[in-house]
């Protein structure tokens, strides 16, 4: 495998808490679940049930180039799944014409005499052909990005705080200390 092309696990089980607050994206060592760190016991473990039980696993935060690579990862496999096509189409046009006629529907039989025969007929009639799909699955990707996009932001804000703090306490701390030589003098 090259350095550029990184193997990328599909979570086994997605959560159904949303992510909210001050909550993170934790997965399970144990069971692959992967979900809001609100889910979780006070110790970080996984609260999935598996056959009447908790799993308990141990978890990690996932960090947003995770979650990425999950919903990367997700397309991919939706892209490779072999899928029929919903409709076909057809639209005409005389070869002296400078437009499209608008598409209408037609059968798979028309769809299979014309796909790929771009030429005109004799009447001078040219036809083009296509197949559309349905594509049930590409909410759930967008559904998923915005949620990445969200936990960056979430992450991004998370590790401000502590900056914003340890600033605050810095001037504090300086404006103590200030105020300490100016009593002794």
């Amino acid at each position: 495998m090259s350095d550029d092309v990184q193997a990328v696990c599909i979570p086994r089980y997605v959560g159904q808490v949303p992510l909210t607050g001050r909550f993170y994206a934790a997965e399970c060592i144990r069971c692959g679940w992967i979900g809001s760190s609100q889910a979780l016991t006070d110790d970080c473990q996984c609260t999935r049930e598996v056959d009447g039980r908790y799993c308990l696993g141990d978890t990690d935060e996932v960090g947003a180039g995770r979650l990425l690579g999950i919903i990367q990862a997700l397309a991919a496999a939706r892209d490779q799944v072999q899928r029929q096509p919903t409709i076909y189409q057809v639209r005409m046009k005389h070869k002296s014409d400078a437009e499209w006629r608008e598409w209408g529907e037609c059968s798979k039989e028309v769809y299979d005499d014309f796909y790929g025969h771009p030429e005109s007929n004799k009447f001078g009639l040219m036809r083009e052909v296509r197949a559309l799909y349905a594509d049930e699955g590409w909410s759930e990707v967008e559904r998923l990005r915005t949620e990445v996009e969200k936990l960056t932001i979430s992450h991004e804000a998370a590790n401000a705080m502590p900056k914003r703090l340890q600033d605050e306490n810095d001037t504090l701390r300086e404006q103590l200390v200030n105020q300490a030589a100016a009593d002794r003098q």
